[in-house]
């Protein structure tokens, strides 16, 4: 099924349809694990220099360290360690958990803010890829507090049953719906990455590849 197709919201499907049994088999076969692998490798060597730069960078702008390391709710519902670019100043004082990241937040600096639009700081999910708690391309990782709000919905189950990815359908679509910022947005967004599951193939992630760089290079203003 061409990407352009898997944009398309069918409101008039029930929930029988966002069913494990309608997953696509591509999901989880040995054929995306071993796209999986090569996809990983070669992109750790493409972008070794600029993640040794990052990292650098990173770590002169922010005393807390280089990676930082959060809990996702990923395969069959399980938590994973996710890894990214440390892209929020802490107070490594405080011992107090840290507040989620609001617009114009003055914890983000300029190269933060940069690697966050770019989505450079997702780079060292390429070690999640490479450890089987995400693929190159799926849904987005939920935190885990989600669970319970997103739980309920008919399409969760279904995204629940594939790997979450670095980058997926959703984040290539340059569309607002999909945005993080809104409750609506999360579940629309999730909707669609079941819709992803459900119609999957090797086509599917070719495209979703193909789109990847320029978001990359044309950010939109929202977040995912």
């Amino acid at each position: 099924m061409e990407l352009s197709l898997l944009m398309l919201q069918d409101n008039t499907l029930s929930s029988s349809h966002y069913t494990a049994h309608a997953l696509s088999d591509w999901n989880n076969s040995r054929g995306k694990r071993l796209l999986d692998l090569c996809g990983a490798v070669v992109l750790q060597a493409v972008f070794a220099v600029p993640m040794v730069v990052i990292a650098a960078a990173v770590t002169i702008d922010n005393p807390a360290g280089a990676i930082f390391k959060q809990k996702r709710t990923g395969h069959d519902g399980d938590d994973f360690t996710i890894y990214k670019f440390r892209t929020v100043k802490e107070d490594v004082c405080n011992p107090q958990p840290p507040k989620k990241v609001c617009r114009n937040d003055p914890r983000v600096t300029l190269l933060a803010h940069f690697l966050r639009k770019t989505r450079l700081d997702e780079l060292p999910q390429l070690w999640n890829v490479m450890k089987g708690d995400m693929s190159l391309f799926g849904g987005r990782p939920l935190p885990p507090d989600y669970k319970e709000a997103f739980a309920n919905l008919p399409y969760y189950d279904v995204v629940m049953k594939t790997k979450p990815g670095i980058t997926g359908i959703a984040q290539v679509a340059r569309s607002e719906r999909y945005s993080s910022n809104t409750p609506d947005g999360r579940r629309e967004r999730l909707k669609t990455e079941a819709d992803y599951a459900r119609h999957a193939s090797l086509l599917t992630d070719i495209g979703v590849l193909a789109k990847t760089p320029w978001i990359m290079l044309f950010p939109p203003k929202y977040n995912f």
